[in-house]
């Protein structure tokens, strides 16, 4: 069953929740390539071009370092 995902556009990301009724969804804002997308809970992390990013709540958070282990 599909419960996430993630759509590639023009002009960003665009995640979609349909564990939601009705689905959720939420564009990112930024323009960017992902190569790699984690979710844990509400948090997205995803690799980019630029570097690892988290987007929760609506905001998107450049990560530095994290400890947090993603799978």
């Amino acid at each position: 069953t599909l419960t996430r995902m993630l759509v590639q556009t023009e002009s960003g990301p665009v995640l979609y929740d349909f564990r939601r009724r009705p689905p959720q969804v939420q564009r990112v804002g930024v323009r960017m390539t992902v190569k790699r997308v984690f979710w844990q809970g509400d948090e997205v992390v995803m690799q980019g071009s630029q570097g690892w990013f988290r987007f929760q709540r609506g905001v998107l958070t450049k990560l530095q370092s994290s400890t947090t282990t993603y799978h």
